[in-house]
């Protein structure tokens, strides 16, 4: 009998590779979404396919920086963006310029982050990519944070906001939404910050975005008016979402971040 199998051709192949590890990735199986990626791209490099040994890179570099290992992030970061520039690929140029950026923020090379930052929000702009130039806004904002310039990353902040809310991006909102209150609570507006921090927290709960609920929750506090705040009914529910699940929460990333205190403890989130 005639053998009818076929063997996958190797780009279909990982591309699937690749996908899987992208859903392991949002699953925070790390584990799992390395090997996968890593086979993703011995399968494009056996192709020479650029982009998707870019596209593999960038994955590789995504789960080192939730890792904390952020000169590997770094390293992988670098080699995926000069790819993408190689391919004069526009929009994964301006990605990669938002993860090197994350990937770079121990250094404390601010001003380079901050050109990364803003070049990125140039190409977006230039594509017309509305979810991008939020993305990138929000970004931007946080450099501008870190320079002390609160009412620059208040502005900012408030446009991704705003571009945030007209794609129904309810991630994305919680995540202005909480930038606002930390930045609030750096300019010493802790009622108006609270206010920020609490609607974040409900939105966050709403999308069943579980990963980042500990940061507002930590914010909140940190607040002076936090023995009130920890009383409410929306606090008590992730307070016990935050410390009694393990699934809720990576408590790994809560420790790669600098106290909220401080201009240095914000990241991209997106």
């Amino acid at each position: 009998m005639k053998n009818n199998h076929h063997s996958v051709p190797p780009l279909i192949e990982a591309r699937a590779r690749y996908g899987a590890g992208q859903l392991a990735y949002v699953q925070t199986d790390y584990e799992v979404a390395v090997e996968l990626y890593r086979e993703s791209l011995a399968l494009y490099r056996s192709s020479n396919d650029k982009q998707g040994i870019a596209l593999s890179l960038s994955g590789l570099g995504n789960v080192a920086e939730e890792r904390c290992e952020y000169s590997h992030a770094q390293e992988l970061h670098e080699k995926s963006l000069a790819l993408y520039r190689e391919l004069n690929d526009q929009r994964g140029i301006a990605t990669e310029l938002v993860y090197l950026g994350n990937a770079l923020k121990v250094t404390n090379d601010y001003d380079r982050i901050a050109a990364l930052r803003e070049e990125s929000l140039t190409l977006r702009r230039a594509l017309k990519d509305k979810r991008g130039i939020a993305s990138s806004l929000y970004n931007v904002a946080l450099s501008a944070e870190v320079k002390g310039d609160y009412e620059r990353a208040m502005a900012l902040h408030k446009k991704s906001l705003t571009l945030r809310r007209e794609l129904d991006d309810q991630a994305g909102v919680g995540h202005s939404v909480m930038a606002l209150g930390k930045v609030a609570s750096l300019q010493g507006k802790y009622r108006q910050a609270t206010c920020w921090l609490k609607e974040s927290l409900s939105l966050f709960l709403q999308v069943k975005d579980f990963k980042p609920l500990s940061r507002p929750f930590l914010q909140l506090l940190s607040q002076p008016d936090s023995c009130h705040v920890a009383q409410t009914h929306e606090a008590h529910g992730v307070a016990t979402a935050v410390c009694g699940s393990k699934r809720l929460v990576d408590v790994r990333r809560i420790c790669c971040y600098a106290p909220f205190a401080t201009p240095s403890g914000g990241n991209a989130g997106t």
